[in-house]
């Protein structure tokens, strides 16, 4: 059982250890994912640019 997180005089139990690390969100995106958002800001910036 793990401690609340605002309880700073509680130690954590003996033997129980935590993985190494960042913890995860479940909110990953793919490396596909991420490219294609970057080209879709690219886009939109270039977009931008040629309306001013």
């Amino acid at each position: 059982m793990a401690r609340q997180k605002d309880d700073a005089s509680t130690m954590e139990l003996p033997g129980v250890a935590r993985p190494r690390g960042r913890p995860r969100t479940g909110k990953a995106l793919s490396r596909a994912q991420i490219q294609r958002n970057y080209r879709l800001r690219q886009k939109a910036k270039q977009q931008g640019e040629n309306h001013v």
